[in-house]
């Protein structure tokens, strides 16, 4: 099943490494290797707190077997990447040790939503997933499943 959290989602690393602009052979590279959600993402040079170098990266890039040269723009956007994802993991992981958070309140991640109803719409070929079906499957509230 897909995950509820930004930082274990696919989808939400192939949305933002797009975003950011890394090339498509990189993208699809580093989920080749398994670093393919900002979670793994963050442990992939460094660990959170701890900025990776450029030869950390340029590594990290080299492993994916991508046929293309490695150019100060990738490791720019993928230093980028690696931050953010530390960051998000930093923040969920004091988020999570919170008492008084409430996980059922938690949203899924844009991308990670789009991507359910995709694969519903996928499975589910002939039935409109449109207005309050749609609302439902995308939220995926216990009294929608």
């Amino acid at each position: 099943m897909a995950s509820t959290s930004l930082t274990d989602s696919e989808a939400a690393f192939r949305k933002q490494a797009a975003h950011l602009g890394l090339a498509q052979d990189w993208i699809d590279g580093l989920v080749a290797i398994n670093v393919n959600n900002l979670g793994k993402l963050a442990f992939a040079c460094s660990q959170p707190g701890q900025p990776a170098t450029d030869a950390e990266v340029q590594q990290l890039l080299n492993n994916t077997g991508a046929v293309r040269m490695v150019t100060v723009g990738d490791i720019a956007i993928l230093k980028r990447m690696i931050f953010e994802a530390q960051t998000a993991v930093i923040s969920l992981v004091r988020a999570q040790s919170d008492p008084n958070s409430d996980p059922s309140a938690r949203k899924l991640p844009a991308a990670e939503r789009n991507a359910r109803i995709e694969a519903q719409r996928q499975r589910l070929r002939g039935m409109a997933l449109e207005g309050l079906l749609r609302w439902r499957i995308a939220s995926m509230t216990p009294s929608a499943a």
